[in-house]
């Protein structure tokens, strides 16, 4: 009997090279996601101590020009911070756009392995049919030639 041939390997590879792309780009979202939190966390933490100076300056009596310029860096780091949480609210949703996409990718990939699966089931089970005839073949051949 012939070796197993898949009729539909070039689909089923080419459903797995694109989940593995999939899967590569859900990793760079989740990488650059990662990057954007740790920017959030420096802003954060430079506030806090952006306004802890501030407090510390208002409470040793500092002149009205430099607390401006404090509540003015303030307002900028909040500004930053803002728009960096909007910003890391957009990744989010790109990356879970890109989990659904991945997620998808591989019940498409799982559907042509399941075919290919019963197709190889079947190509046994023929297989194995083909070799039992061929046996009753020789056996009714040698039940011939012995009973002659």
């Amino acid at each position: 009997m012939k070796k197993f041939a898949f009729n539909l390997q070039p689909l089923f590879e080419h459903r797995a090279e694109l989940l593995d792309l999939k899967q590569a780009e859900l990793g760079s979202a989740m990488d650059r996601l990662a990057a954007e939190v740790e920017r959030l966390e420096a802003l954060r933490e430079a506030y806090r101590r952006a306004g802890a100076e501030l407090d510390e300056m208002k409470r040793k009596g500092a002149q009205s020009p430099e607390l401006n310029l404090y509540s003015a860096y303030l307002a900028s780091v909040r500004l930053r911070l803002d728009e960096q949480e909007a910003l890391i609210s957009e990744i989010k949703e790109d990356c879970e756009s890109r989990r659904k996409r991945v997620v998808e990718a591989s019940r498409e990939t799982k559907v042509v392995e399941m075919v290919k699966k019963r197709s190889y089931e079947g190509y046994l089970k023929e297989a194995d049919r083909s070799e039992q005839k061929d046996h009753d073949e020789l056996s009714s051949r040698r039940t011939r030639r012995w009973g002659r």
